[in-house]
């Protein structure tokens, strides 16, 4: 791959990521002073003595939707990426010379064992994900 490609491929990746938190609200802060933040962490270490504090239950619906909102986000940029390196490998095998089918092909092979590495990865994040949320 050419410098300028990986440039790019950096770029959007960062993008996705800076959109990610930004946008989807994924990083918030809502301290205004270093009061207020010692103050919130000493509400938290007392919250462990009692049992009706807001800090001994977790919102696991708004946990899950965030983790399935995360995930299709991510899904679906893995999947619009690898379709066009497909495409583009696929379309470079097609026109090119015989010698340069070689070099394609060993392109082809870390692509599909980078497919494979990423939608499993996608596949092991759904099923822990889905187990955890039946216990």
């Amino acid at each position: 791959m050419e410098m300028r490609e990986k440039l790019k491929i950096a770029i959007i990746i960062m993008g996705v990521i800076i959109f990610s938190i930004n946008f989807l609200g994924i990083y918030q802060v809502s301290a205004s002073s270093v009061d207020d933040i010692m103050q919130g962490a000493d509400d938290f270490l007392k919250a462990g003595d009692s049992v009706s504090s807001k800090y001994t239950t977790m919102n696991m619906t708004a946990l899950k939707s965030g983790s399935d909102m995360i995930y299709n986000v991510f899904l679906a940029v893995g999947t619009v990426i690898a379709v066009i390196i497909g495409l583009i490998l696929g379309i470079q095998f097609i026109i090119s010379a015989a010698d340069e089918k070689a070099k394609i092909k060993e392109a082809l092979i870390a692509y599909f064992i980078g497919c494979v590495v990423i939608f499993g990865a996608f596949t092991i994040w759904k099923v822990l994900v889905d187990i955890g949320n039946k216990f």
